[in-house]
């Protein structure tokens, strides 16, 4: 299988191994065409998670849990490493990757009072959101 270079009269020749009673590749266009469409849902989040010492830290992500524990493992955000462990204490479902990352932003610049609230699930925080 693959293919074999040789040397013939100065000239280099690439000789193809493929066995003739194997199918060609499929065209990954038709590959494509023929997978059953799955709509992702809420497959982006925006995250808080409460450091060793207190703080929290606002973070995007496809699995919060698996996040979680890559900031545990001190491969998650430079913020985070020093201030392990951490532990997930809020996250939220978007269906597009834009919206969670604006959400994401929106979050970054609210005062600790009102990640708190938000963590809390007190729905007369103030009117940021």
């Amino acid at each position: 299988m693959g293919q074999v270079a040789r040397l013939q009269g100065g000239i280099l020749a690439i000789e193809s191994r493929f066995r003739s009673d194997r199918p060609l590749p499929r065209d990954p266009a038709s590959v494509r065409e023929e997978a059953p469409r799955v709509r992702e849902c809420h497959t982006h989040f925006v995250y808080i998670v409460r450091c060793a010492d207190g703080t929290l830290y606002t973070g995007y992500a496809r699995d919060p849990q698996g996040r979680e524990r890559m900031h545990n493992s001190g491969h998650g955000a430079r913020y985070t490493a020093g201030r392990r462990p951490v532990r997930l204490v809020y996250s939220e479902p978007f269906e597009s990757h834009g919206d969670a990352l604006r959400r994401e932003g929106q979050l970054k610049r609210w005062s600790r009072a009102n990640k708190e609230a938000l963590i809390a699930g007190d729905l007369s925080a103030p009117n940021k959101r």
